[in-house]
């Protein structure tokens, strides 16, 4: 059973394979002869008994084939094949009518697997909302990023690219990680050419180029990396969809490759792209699975930045008294691991706790300390602009646009 990305360069992916002469097993095949089973309609049946006499339809690793063209689900056109090393005799009606038969008992699962998926369980609503894996064409949540910004060309030909690289990256995965060499090479080739579309030196092109070297490579643990990076430099753009799909690929990357630490940062990541696309339960989710992770993996840090995340969604959602409770908790770790990245981001959360709150005495005391601790520039800018706006609620005008303005002049990041 094999498919081809009606969407993309054209190549053929496994779906299952059952290889009674290879170990490991076959993987490459030539996209010609599903293209004429195709052009006999659907279904259509190709049969080359002899492939050196059967004219110029390219069978890779075999001598004798049969192509059944099974349907599309919208996305990807789906095949049978039937291959053998040795030349047969045409086949007999009986048997092409058996044949298609089983085509067609295996076209009713491939073509409505996601009908269960769809059946099952409550609904999830929220604009952040994203349905199960398999459920839709994987990548267009990127291009949602595009609402509003179609007149912008440049704008349009970053977030194009951008799907086509995650496109690739799905395609890997959909064979977890163990394409045909020759088919990745292709097809990572094919989406290099395109990154034309974005001059030089940007940032984000230099991060593409990164993930599309360690796909190639085969490195997994270097490909969620990557994803992670050009996940962050979408999220400073503010295009929170494709930030939210690319996290997903680095996840999904991590989980296949064994990688629990680069699987771990993309869950809390995830937690806040959800969150901040107002899918609370989908972000309470992924900061529970971060700080399962940081427990199993030992790592007090991760399951500290995960409690953080949490708090700050439970107080999206109106529960101010839990997230001052996780909040504190959370710098309590900090200082009892000496921690300043965690008792930075704790008292910058707190900060916000305590403004809310009524309380701007205190939160301007935890903004200071936010902006002290934080080790990174891009955290303390974060702090130091929220620090501002408590400045403004108690009539410091001044203090708030000193700080306004320092951020102005140095921040890269769209929403600030």
């Amino acid at each position: 059973m094999v498919w081809v990305d009606e969407y993309g360069p054209g190549l053929v992916h496994v779906h299952c394979l059952l290889d009674l002469v290879g170990n490991p097993p076959r993987r490459n095949f030539d996209v010609q002869s599903c293209r004429v089973a195709w052009g006999k309609g659907v279904p259509g049946l190709l049969d080359v008994p002899d492939a050196e006499r059967g004219g110029d339809i390219p069978i890779s690793g075999a001598r004798s084939s049969c192509c059944v063209a099974m349907g599309s689900d919208g996305t990807r056109a789906w095949f049978l094949l039937v291959d053998s090393l040795t030349p047969r005799s045409r086949l007999p009606v009986e048997v092409t009518d058996e044949l298609m038969f089983v085509a067609g008992e295996a076209a009713a699962v491939v073509l409505h697997q996601d009908l269960d998926r769809k059946a099952a369980g409550p609904k999830r609503v929220g604009k952040g909302a994203t349905p199960a894996a398999g459920e839709t064409f994987s990548g267009w949540a990127i291009l949602k990023d595009l609402e509003g910004r179609e007149t912008d060309d440049e704008t349009s030909r970053r977030i194009a690219t951008r799907f086509l690289v995650a496109r690739a990256v799905r395609s890997a995965l959909d064979e977890e990680l163990t394409m045909d060499p020759e088919a990745l090479r292709q097809q990572v080739e094919g989406v290099g050419r395109e990154l034309d579309a974005v001059e030089r030196g940007d940032p984000e092109r230099t991060s593409w180029s990164a993930v599309l070297e360690a796909l190639g490579s085969g490195d997994g643990t270097d490909l969620g990396s990557a994803l992670l990076e050009l996940a962050e430099r979408v999220d400073m753009l503010g295009h929170l969809h494709g930030a939210r799909e690319l996290f997903n690929l680095a996840y999904q990357v991590a989980v296949t490759c064994g990688s629990g630490a680069v699987a771990g940062t993309a869950a809390r990541f995830l937690g806040i792209a959800h969150r901040r696309l107002g899918a609370w339960e989908e972000s309470e989710h992924w900061f529970g699975v971060a700080q399962n992770l940081g427990v199993a993996l030992g790592d007090r840090r991760l399951s500290a930045l995960a409690m953080l995340g949490l708090g700050n969604t439970v107080r999206e959602k109106g529960n101010l008294p839990r997230a001052l409770e996780l909040h504190r908790e959370t710098l309590e770790m900090g200082l009892a691991d000496g921690d300043r990245h965690v008792q930075g981001l704790s008292h910058h959360d707190l900060m916000t706790d305590e403004k809310l709150a009524g309380c701007p005495g205190k939160a301007i005391r935890h903004g200071w300390e936010a902006v002290r601790l934080c080790p990174s520039e891009r955290d303390q800018l974060r702090a130091l602009t929220d620090l501002a706006w408590a400045f403004v609620e108690v009539g410091e005008l001044s203090a708030a646009e000193d700080a306004y303005t320092v951020v102005a002049h140095r921040t890269k990041e769209f929403r600030y």
